[in-house]
């Protein structure tokens, strides 16, 4: 007699309710979401959000924690939340059929007044000027092009308290010994402050490069950088620096960090120079 086959009992079908509003206590909730909108993918056996009737398939729509409601997120998002708050009593979440249910959308009031912060968080007023005697150490602030723009500042920058913004232009930089540095590239101004980073007394001038132009060089500056560019060289020396201006270095950023190594009293080696100018622009 041949056997037959024992009938395999196949799991019923959990129907999925149109909404479910889910108080959460404290700690992790076991399940896993993705996409936007946030889809339930899985759920651990002693999650919490068995109780309330949650099944896989449901879309997180709401979350409300300590009064305050959150619509239209991401799966991060509410991840995220929730994750900030895990000790917090007053979570609650509300869980859709995607299928007979449409999220719950985000009060127009809330648009306008998120609306309204960013518009105030983007107009940053932009001084013509700035005059800003930095501390000696880091001044952290990233530089980009020639002149150098401000791209990004560093929290901790000093340069928040002169009023320094994002889009400002470095016009010049004096340091402690009373040279003044024109026309710099966004290298250029970097290795200097590099260079000089345990003085007191460097000034940056800022300028708003729609109402100000940069300040150009003397002309006695000019000819007086010629001339030592010509007497502080050695033969091997000048010959590094064709080499870099042929691989597309400028040639004040090559001037200025050969300078940085010759002050040190250390032997000049492209290698080196060219490092140093990379590292100088970041």
């Amino acid at each position: 007699e041949v056997e037959m086959p024992e009938e395999v009992e196949m799991p019923e079908e959990v129907e999925m309710p149109e909404e479910v509003f889910a108080t959460v206590p404290p700690g992790s909730l076991g399940f896993l979401i993705d996409g936007e909108p946030p889809l339930v993918q899985a759920m651990a056996d002693d999650s919490c959000l068995h109780q309330f009737g949650v099944v896989m398939g449901m879309v997180v729509d709401t979350l409300e924690i300590d009064g305050e409601t959150h619509y239209e997120m991401t799966a991060e998002e509410v991840t995220e939340l929730l994750r900030e708050n895990t000790d917090s009593e007053e979570r609650m979440l509300r869980f859709i059929n995607p299928d007979v249910n449409e999220l719950t959308p985000k009060p127009a009031e809330e648009e306008e007044e998120e609306e309204e912060e960013e518009e105030e968080e983007e107009e940053v007023v932009m001084p013509a000027e700035l005059f800003c005697a930095v501390p000696a150490g880091p001044v952290g602030l990233k530089l980009e092009g020639k002149p150098p723009m401000v791209d990004k500042m560093a929290d901790f920058s000093c340069l928040h308290d002169f009023g320094v913004v994002p889009g400002m232009v470095v016009d010049t930089l004096e340091v402690e010994d009373g040279t003044k540095h024109y026309e710099m590239s966004s290298e250029e101004l970097t290795a200097i402050l590099q260079e000089n980073a345990e003085s007191e007394g460097r000034v940056l001038c800022f300028i708003n490069p729609d109402v100000q132009e940069i300040t150009p060089k003397p002309p006695v500056e000019e000819e007086k950088v010629e001339e030592e560019a010509e007497e502080e060289w050695t033969k091997d020396e000048l010959e590094c620096k064709e080499n870099l201006t042929e691989m597309g270095f400028e040639e004040k950023a090559i001037l200025a960090s050969m300078k940085y190594f010759k002050d040190k009293g250390q032997a000049i080696d492209p290698d080196d120079v060219m490092a140093h100018i990379i590292e100088s622009g970041e």
